[in-house]
């Protein structure tokens, strides 16, 4: 994307922890995509042991490209909004 030159930073994260994990526990991670504007991407994850939410998290990101000064924000390349909203829930983030 973008030749190469992509970035994404992170420009924001969170967590909230329920439950305690424990080495050896099987945890899935579900990646939910959240709002697309100007040059960000928030993503929402929840991780999951037995059907039961141990964690929430967020993070957004950022689109950069790499220029000769520095760090360019760019717009959202039209693939990466296009598998975002694939997998966006209908009703927004829970």
């Amino acid at each position: 994307m973008a030749g190469g030159r992509l970035l994404l930073v992170t420009v924001s994260c969170g967590m909230d922890y329920f439950e305690e994990c424990f080495a050896f526990d099987e945890v899935v991670v579900e990646m939910t995509p959240g709002e697309i504007a100007g040059n960000r991407i928030g993503m929402r994850f929840d991780y999951r042991r037995d059907d039961v939410v141990v964690a929430r998290g967020s993070q957004t990101v950022a689109c950069m490209a790499a220029g000769d000064r520095g760090f360019i924000p760019v717009a959202v390349p039209d693939a990466l909004a296009d598998a975002a909203r694939a997998y966006a829930p209908t009703g927004g983030w829970r």
